[in-house]
């Protein structure tokens, strides 16, 4: 690690979100790095910050198997993981950087990176923070800027709206699966997961009333597809299981695509790959 050019030392952040972001990118630099590699982790203040303001530069650089320019473009898009035989073997998200992105976003900030298939990876995140000359209070954490105020509460709000809320996510693609776990429970919901639409229906049948309060649902499965498995609920003997709300996931936004989702019994329909801002929405609106 090396700290340069620090000259504000305290400022006015979230502190649990630049936790969540650093450690993102440093976990990734880790599991992909082999044994003898190296990781590096520099930090410096910037001198064009905004008046009251101090803007820093987060820079993590590490020796691993890095990425293809072709990966790159995509990198920060939910559901996404670049496929090659170095990182078969590897378990976990590969590198859905959308958590990192969304979070940067909401902040204020930027992130880029720079990466060679065989050299290594570079993660630069730049943010902006208000200057502190006391001690943070609590409750000035969460904002990264005084404008922020509203986006805050908002969250707040839907922070409470969502939380302890459980979801049955049904998900054939594993990879798919894990990723979107991490989004939902990053947002405070309990998660459930099925493989297929028949497990997704055997779970239903025994579930008891509030068990759960929405169902993502997957339409292409290989066994038992969504719709089916939505239609399968819906006749259910008990009202409060059957009527649950379900969401669909397909692989496009095609208007027919809608319809079938809603001809079936479905309450919603998102396109993959998954907009994190309008599976929010859609969810936050469902449960109001």
């Amino acid at each position: 690690a090396d700290i340069k050019n620090i000259v504000h030392k305290d400022v006015v952040t979230d502190k649990l979100r630049l936790n969540q972001v650093l450690l993102n990118i440093l976990g990734n630099a880790v599991k992909f790095t082999r044994p003898g590699g190296n990781i590096y982790f520099k930090v410096r203040e910037l001198e064009n910050a905004e008046e009251g303001y101090a803007k820093y530069e987060f820079r993590i650089k590490d020796t691993g198997i890095g990425m293809s320019s072709e990966f790159i473009e995509h990198i920060f898009e939910p559901f996404t993981r670049e496929q090659t035989a170095t990182v078969s073997g590897i378990e976990g998200t590969g590198l859905g950087m959308s958590i990192v992105k969304n979070i940067v976003d909401m902040m204020n900030g930027t992130i880029s990176v720079k990466s060679r298939q065989g050299i290594g990876t570079e993660f630069t995140v730049i943010l902006q923070f208000k200057v502190s000359d006391q001690p943070v209070k609590k409750e000035m954490e969460a904002l990264a800027r005084p404008e922020q105020t509203e986006n805050v509460r908002q969250e707040k709000n839907l922070e409470d709206l969502f939380q302890g809320k459980r979801i049955l996510l049904v998900e054939d693609d594993l990879l798919n699966q894990e990723i979107a776990v991490e989004l939902l429970k990053e947002a405070g919901f309990i998660l459930d997961t099925a493989e297929d639409g028949i497990i997704a229906v055997e779970k239903m049948q025994k579930a008891r009333p509030g068990q759960y309060d929405l169902i993502l649902m997957d339409i292409q499965m290989p066994i038992m597809d969504g719709y089916e498995a939505t239609r399968q609920i819906r006749k259910l003997e008990n009202p409060e299981i059957a009527n649950i709300p379900i969401v669909a996931m397909t692989a496009n936004a095609f208007e027919e695509d809608r319809k079938n989702a809603l001809a079936s019994g479905m309450d919603g329909h998102l396109a993959k790959p998954i907009e994190v801002t309008k599976l929010i929405e859609t969810l936050a609106e469902i449960l109001e």
